[in-house]
Protein backbone atom coordinates (compact mmCIF):
# COMPACT_ATOMS: atom_id res chain seq x y z
CA UNK A 1 0.00 0.00 0.00
CA UNK A 2 2.80 2.40 0.88
CA UNK A 3 4.56 1.73 -2.39
CA UNK A 4 1.37 2.52 -4.30
CA UNK A 5 1.20 5.96 -2.70
CA UNK A 6 4.88 6.56 -3.38
CA UNK A 7 4.30 5.68 -7.03
CA UNK A 8 1.27 7.96 -7.13
CA UNK A 9 3.33 10.87 -5.79
CA UNK A 10 6.34 10.07 -7.98
CA UNK A 11 8.50 10.67 -4.94
CA UNK A 12 11.70 9.85 -6.79
CA UNK A 13 11.44 13.28 -8.44
CA UNK A 14 11.25 15.24 -5.17
CA UNK A 15 14.97 16.16 -5.18
CA UNK A 16 14.37 18.15 -8.37
CA UNK A 17 11.95 20.32 -6.39
CA UNK A 18 14.54 20.87 -3.67
CA UNK A 19 17.14 21.92 -6.24
CA UNK A 20 14.70 24.44 -7.76
CA UNK A 21 13.95 25.87 -4.32
CA UNK A 22 17.62 26.27 -3.41
CA UNK A 23 18.25 27.84 -6.82
CA UNK A 24 15.52 30.45 -6.41
CA UNK A 25 16.43 31.51 -2.90
CA UNK A 26 20.18 31.78 -3.44
CA UNK A 27 19.83 33.54 -6.79
CA UNK A 28 17.73 36.21 -5.06
CA UNK A 29 20.36 36.46 -2.32
CA UNK A 30 23.26 36.91 -4.74
CA UNK A 31 21.56 39.53 -6.91
CA UNK A 32 20.28 41.48 -3.90
CA UNK A 33 23.74 41.65 -2.32
CA UNK A 34 25.26 42.55 -5.68
CA UNK A 35 22.78 45.40 -6.10
CA UNK A 36 23.60 46.83 -2.66
CA UNK A 37 27.35 46.18 -2.43
CA UNK A 38 28.21 46.20 -6.14
CA UNK A 39 29.94 42.83 -5.75
CA UNK A 40 28.88 39.23 -5.49
CA UNK A 41 28.95 37.52 -2.10
CA UNK A 42 31.06 34.47 -1.39
CA UNK A 43 29.88 31.46 0.53
CA UNK A 44 31.15 28.34 2.26
CA UNK A 45 29.62 25.14 3.56
CA UNK A 46 28.66 26.69 6.92
CA UNK A 47 26.82 29.56 5.24
CA UNK A 48 24.99 27.13 3.01
CA UNK A 49 24.02 24.95 5.97
CA UNK A 50 22.50 28.03 7.61
CA UNK A 51 20.45 28.75 4.48
CA UNK A 52 19.17 25.19 4.45
CA UNK A 53 18.03 25.60 8.04
CA UNK A 54 16.04 28.70 7.13
CA UNK A 55 14.64 26.98 4.06
CA UNK A 56 13.35 23.89 5.83
CA UNK A 57 9.69 24.94 5.99
CA UNK A 58 9.72 26.08 2.37
CA UNK A 59 11.29 22.81 1.23
CA UNK A 60 8.53 20.96 3.05
CA UNK A 61 5.83 23.20 1.61
CA UNK A 62 6.98 22.99 -1.98
CA UNK A 63 7.35 19.22 -1.63
CA UNK A 64 3.76 18.98 -0.41
CA UNK A 65 2.54 21.03 -3.36
CA UNK A 66 4.48 18.81 -5.74
CA UNK A 67 3.09 15.62 -4.19
CA UNK A 68 -0.44 17.02 -4.20
CA UNK A 69 -0.07 17.90 -7.87
CA UNK A 70 1.18 14.43 -8.75
CA UNK A 71 -1.70 12.74 -6.93
CA UNK A 72 -4.20 15.04 -8.61
CA UNK A 73 -2.63 14.25 -11.99
CA UNK A 74 -3.46 10.56 -11.60
CA UNK A 75 -6.92 11.40 -10.29
CA UNK A 76 -7.66 13.47 -13.39
CA UNK A 77 -6.13 10.89 -15.74
CA UNK A 78 -7.66 7.80 -14.13
CA UNK A 79 -9.90 6.93 -17.08
CA UNK A 80 -7.13 7.41 -19.63
CA UNK A 81 -4.64 5.51 -17.47
CA UNK A 82 -7.10 2.62 -17.27
CA UNK A 83 -6.49 2.14 -20.99
CA UNK A 84 -2.95 3.40 -21.52
CA UNK A 85 -1.30 2.59 -18.15
CA UNK A 86 -3.47 0.08 -16.29
CA UNK A 87 -0.71 -0.73 -13.79
CA UNK A 88 -0.82 2.76 -12.25
CA UNK A 89 -2.07 2.76 -8.62
CA UNK A 90 -5.60 4.05 -9.30
CA UNK A 91 -6.63 1.95 -12.35
CA UNK A 92 -5.02 -1.13 -10.81
CA UNK A 93 -7.22 -0.71 -7.73
CA UNK A 94 -4.36 -0.27 -5.27
CA UNK A 95 -5.49 3.28 -4.41
CA UNK A 96 -9.01 4.68 -4.35
CA UNK A 97 -9.53 7.58 -6.75
CA UNK A 98 -11.69 9.44 -4.22
CA UNK A 99 -9.14 9.00 -1.43
CA UNK A 100 -6.34 10.16 -3.72
CA UNK A 101 -8.37 13.27 -4.61
CA UNK A 102 -8.95 14.14 -0.94
CA UNK A 103 -5.32 13.67 0.01
CA UNK A 104 -4.19 15.69 -3.01
CA UNK A 105 -6.36 18.58 -1.82
CA UNK A 106 -5.01 18.36 1.72
CA UNK A 107 -1.41 18.32 0.50
CA UNK A 108 -1.96 21.38 -1.69
CA UNK A 109 -3.58 23.32 1.16
CA UNK A 110 -0.84 22.39 3.62
CA UNK A 111 1.83 23.27 1.09
CA UNK A 112 0.30 26.70 0.58
CA UNK A 113 -0.04 27.19 4.34
CA UNK A 114 3.72 26.96 4.82
CA UNK A 115 4.08 30.23 2.91
CA UNK A 116 2.19 32.00 5.70
CA UNK A 117 4.98 31.48 8.27
CA UNK A 118 7.35 33.87 6.49
CA UNK A 119 7.37 37.65 6.90
CA UNK A 120 7.23 38.57 3.22
CA UNK A 121 3.57 39.40 2.44
CA UNK A 122 4.18 38.70 -1.25
CA UNK A 123 5.11 35.08 -0.66
CA UNK A 124 1.55 33.72 -0.15
CA UNK A 125 0.50 35.35 -3.42
CA UNK A 126 3.26 33.58 -5.33
CA UNK A 127 2.58 30.30 -3.53
CA UNK A 128 -1.10 30.70 -4.35
CA UNK A 129 -0.18 31.30 -7.98
CA UNK A 130 1.86 28.12 -7.97
CA UNK A 131 -1.00 26.07 -6.51
CA UNK A 132 -3.39 27.61 -9.04
CA UNK A 133 -1.05 26.72 -11.88
CA UNK A 134 -0.80 23.14 -10.58
CA UNK A 135 -4.60 22.87 -10.48
CA UNK A 136 -5.01 24.42 -13.91
CA UNK A 137 -2.42 22.08 -15.40
CA UNK A 138 -4.04 18.95 -14.00
CA UNK A 139 -7.53 19.86 -15.15
CA UNK A 140 -6.58 21.12 -18.62
CA UNK A 141 -3.30 19.44 -19.64
CA UNK A 142 -5.06 17.07 -22.06
CA UNK A 143 -6.03 20.06 -24.20
CA UNK A 144 -3.48 20.17 -27.05
CA UNK A 145 -0.62 22.54 -26.28
CA UNK A 146 -1.85 23.54 -22.83
CA UNK A 147 0.32 21.08 -20.92
CA UNK A 148 3.43 22.23 -22.77
CA UNK A 149 2.83 25.73 -21.40
CA UNK A 150 1.56 25.04 -17.91
CA UNK A 151 4.09 22.41 -16.85
CA UNK A 152 7.03 24.79 -17.40
CA UNK A 153 4.99 27.57 -15.78
CA UNK A 154 4.74 25.49 -12.61
CA UNK A 155 8.53 25.18 -12.43
CA UNK A 156 9.00 28.89 -13.14
CA UNK A 157 6.63 29.77 -10.30
CA UNK A 158 8.37 27.28 -8.02
CA UNK A 159 11.73 29.03 -8.48
CA UNK A 160 10.18 32.49 -8.05
CA UNK A 161 8.16 31.46 -4.99
CA UNK A 162 11.35 30.22 -3.34
CA UNK A 163 13.07 33.51 -4.18
CA UNK A 164 10.32 35.43 -2.38
CA UNK A 165 11.53 34.02 0.94
CA UNK A 166 14.55 36.31 0.73
CA UNK A 167 13.73 39.29 3.04
CA UNK A 168 14.89 42.06 0.70
CA UNK A 169 12.69 44.16 -1.64
CA UNK A 170 12.23 42.15 -4.81
CA UNK A 171 12.92 45.11 -7.09
CA UNK A 172 16.62 44.55 -6.33
CA UNK A 173 16.71 41.03 -7.73
CA UNK A 174 13.44 39.88 -9.32
CA UNK A 175 14.28 40.71 -12.93
CA UNK A 176 17.54 38.77 -12.75
CA UNK A 177 15.97 35.77 -11.04
CA UNK A 178 13.23 35.62 -13.67
CA UNK A 179 15.88 34.67 -16.25
CA UNK A 180 16.93 31.74 -14.07
CA UNK A 181 13.32 30.63 -13.58
CA UNK A 182 12.56 30.82 -17.31
CA UNK A 183 15.67 28.74 -18.08
CA UNK A 184 14.40 26.03 -15.74
CA UNK A 185 10.98 26.29 -17.37
CA UNK A 186 12.41 25.94 -20.87
CA UNK A 187 14.12 22.73 -19.84
CA UNK A 188 10.89 21.45 -18.29
CA UNK A 189 8.97 21.98 -21.51
CA UNK A 190 10.70 18.99 -23.06
CA UNK A 191 9.73 16.54 -20.32
CA UNK A 192 6.55 15.14 -21.93
CA UNK A 193 8.57 13.92 -24.89
CA UNK A 194 11.55 12.31 -23.20
CA UNK A 195 12.39 9.47 -20.87
CA UNK A 196 12.58 9.71 -17.10
CA UNK A 197 16.33 10.09 -16.75
CA UNK A 198 16.17 13.61 -18.24
CA UNK A 199 14.01 14.59 -15.28
CA UNK A 200 16.93 13.65 -13.07
CA UNK A 201 19.13 16.01 -15.07
CA UNK A 202 17.04 19.07 -14.19
CA UNK A 203 19.01 19.80 -10.97
CA UNK A 204 22.09 20.11 -13.17
CA UNK A 205 20.51 23.20 -14.71
CA UNK A 206 20.15 24.62 -11.21
CA UNK A 207 23.73 23.60 -10.42
CA UNK A 208 25.17 25.38 -13.46
CA UNK A 209 23.45 28.66 -12.59
CA UNK A 210 24.42 28.48 -8.93
CA UNK A 211 28.04 27.69 -9.78
CA UNK A 212 28.14 30.71 -12.09
CA UNK A 213 26.88 32.81 -9.18
CA UNK A 214 29.70 31.55 -6.95
CA UNK A 215 27.40 29.38 -4.83
CA UNK A 216 29.45 26.21 -5.33
CA UNK A 217 28.23 24.37 -2.19
CA UNK A 218 24.66 24.82 -3.45
CA UNK A 219 25.75 23.64 -6.90
CA UNK A 220 27.18 20.48 -5.33
CA UNK A 221 23.91 20.00 -3.44
CA UNK A 222 21.95 20.25 -6.71
CA UNK A 223 24.19 17.69 -8.39
CA UNK A 224 23.45 15.42 -5.42
CA UNK A 225 19.73 16.03 -5.98
CA UNK A 226 20.11 14.87 -9.56
CA UNK A 227 21.90 11.70 -8.49
CA UNK A 228 19.30 11.05 -5.79
CA UNK A 229 16.53 11.38 -8.38
CA UNK A 230 18.28 9.01 -10.75
CA UNK A 231 18.77 6.41 -8.02
CA UNK A 232 15.22 6.85 -6.75
CA UNK A 233 13.80 6.19 -10.20
CA UNK A 234 15.24 2.68 -10.04
CA UNK A 235 12.74 2.02 -7.26
CA UNK A 236 9.86 4.39 -8.08
CA UNK A 237 9.25 5.48 -11.69
CA UNK A 238 9.44 9.23 -12.16
CA UNK A 239 7.06 9.48 -15.08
Amino acid sequence: AIRAWLELGRVSNLPTVWANVIHGLLAAYVYAVEAVQDERPTTDWMDFANWLNQLFMLLVGMSLIYLGGMLLNDVCDAKIDAVERPTRPIPSGRVSRRRAAWIAGVLLVLGFATSLVYDNPQLPWWAGGLVSCVLLYNFTHRVPGVGLLLMPACRVLLVLTAAMVFPVPSELWLTSVVYHAVAVGCYTEHWPRVVGYLIAAMPLVDAVFLYQLGMWPAAVFCVGCGLATLLGQRWIKGS
